[in-house]
């Protein structure tokens, strides 16, 4: 249930889907220079942490629009475009990481990867499919059931500077 007017024109979303993508290519960036400079683990549920602080971003770039928060309809079709920019995103960077390695000669590390994203004896190309439809899912949910608490906070903040 959303506290937006009903009434209210619906927004296209394609700009803060798109917005969503570069923050999320933006984040992962980040993470990565940081655990590799620091020399540490990623954390599990950092795949998590980049979705939220992408679409805590973009919700407030959306709330600063348009004043209010996202009607059911934007929200789902947030959700079902910012799954797509996700997918694409983490598909670009996992083709870059593999160019990087081939580039750097290291044929016998990519193998390894590939190897451990394989399930059992299935396909690589199988798995990356699976691999795809969880990232879409799961950003798909994280983003339809979030968007709306985000986005009433963000207008909380902005009317709190008023």
């Amino acid at each position: 249930m959303t506290f937006s007017s009903d009434t209210a024109a619906p927004t296209g979303m394609l700009k803060y889907a798109l917005l969503f993508g570069l923050m999320m290519l933006f984040c992962q960036v980040v993470v990565v220079v940081l655990t590799s400079f620091l020399q540490f683990e990623t954390p599990a549920a950092m795949g998590i942490i980049v979705i939220m602080v992408s679409l805590a971003f973009v919700m407030q770039k959306f709330a600063m629009d348009t004043k209010r928060a996202p009607l059911s309809s934007e929200r789902l079709s947030l959700a079902a475009l910012g799954a797509i920019a996700a997918v694409v995103v983490t598909a670009a960077l996992q083709a870059a990481s593999a160019m990087l390695l081939n580039i750097a000669g290291e044929h016998d590390a990519l193998k390894d990867v590939i190897r451990e994203l394989t399930i059992g004896n299935a396909s690589p190309a199988l798995t990356f499919a699976v691999l795809a439809a969880l990232i879409f899912v799961l950003t798909f949910v994280i983003i339809y059931v979030s968007a709306g608490f985000l986005a009433r906070g963000a207008l909380k903040r902005l009317n709190a500077r008023k």
